[in-house]
């Protein structure tokens, strides 16, 4: 089939594929081929993109120097990943994006967001710049398309399992197994990746919620194979993929 030819897998792993999405509820899509989407990503739209990231990168170094003084942990994680993959995180900060893009500079990063927030006005308009991805809108072959097209130029792809942000949460909710499941079928790895704030506090109170120290931790990437077979992938591996990986992040944030 046309689709397992750009997707790079076979008729067998599409049936089981699509079967589980059906499943899942998750929509899919009609034929999106690899040159769709470079003519999509045209290039005036990746100059624009890459001024938007700049521009932002700059104003969380200038945010982050004022109120929240970051510290990164766990750099030699990031340093593994010799190729691009998937960087799955906790949802605590209205500003995650921001940190996000300062934590892994200058490697570029594609973020995803439910399609309400990415079809507000400004907000929405902003995000698509960045190159965020609406994914409860977008079917599974233009889904896997385009992280396959990102990944092979060398851009991370951001996922935030939960699903919706837990403000200030000291841990993380319930994962979402659709980027474990993709994370197999695609054979890239997951690098897991929190942030926690501490307070500043002068002689014992809070100074206001805007005031926080903030931490990110890198913690070690999870190759797919530890769950099953390259390139292929079942609900039982990803259940067990997405539940490991709940886990190290747990760890990572106590």
């Amino acid at each position: 089939m046309l689709f397992c030819r750009a997707a790079g897998l076979r008729s067998d792993r599409f049936s089981s594929t699509i079967l589980w999405m059906k499943q899942a509820g998750i929509p899919i899509g009609g034929k999106v081929s690899s040159e769709s989407i470079k003519k999509e990503l045209f290039p005036l739209f990746s100059v624009i993109s890459f001024l938007t990231w700049l521009v932002t990168l700059v104003l969380s170094v200038i945010f982050n120097l004022i109120l929240f003084r970051t510290r990164i942990r766990g750099r030699e994680h990031l340093r593994e990943c010799r190729e691009a993959c998937f960087v799955v995180s906790n949802h605590s900060l209205f500003l995650d994006p921001a940190v996000m893009i300062l934590a892994l500079a200058p490697r570029r990063v594609c973020m995803t967001a439910l399609s309400q927030t990415v079809s507000t006005r400004y907000l929405g308009a902003y995000l698509r710049l960045l190159g965020c991805m609406p994914i409860t809108e977008m079917g599974i072959r233009r889904l896997i398309n385009r992280s396959r097209f990102l990944m092979d130029r060398g851009w991370f792809v951001q996922v935030m399992p939960e699903g919706e942000l837990r403000h200030m949460a000291c841990a993380p909710g319930a994962f979402r197994e659709g980027v474990f499941y993709l994370a197999m079928l695609l054979d890239k790895p997951v690098l897991p990746y929190v942030v926690r704030q501490k307070p500043v506090r002068i002689f014992g109170r809070m100074i206001h919620p805007l005031f926080v120290n903030l931490e990110v931790e890198f913690g070690p990437v999870i190759h797919p194979s530890q769950f099953g077979v390259a390139g292929l992938a079942d609900r039982k591996a990803s259940r067990a993929f997405r539940d490991f990986c709940h886990k190290q992040i747990s760890m990572m944030m106590n």
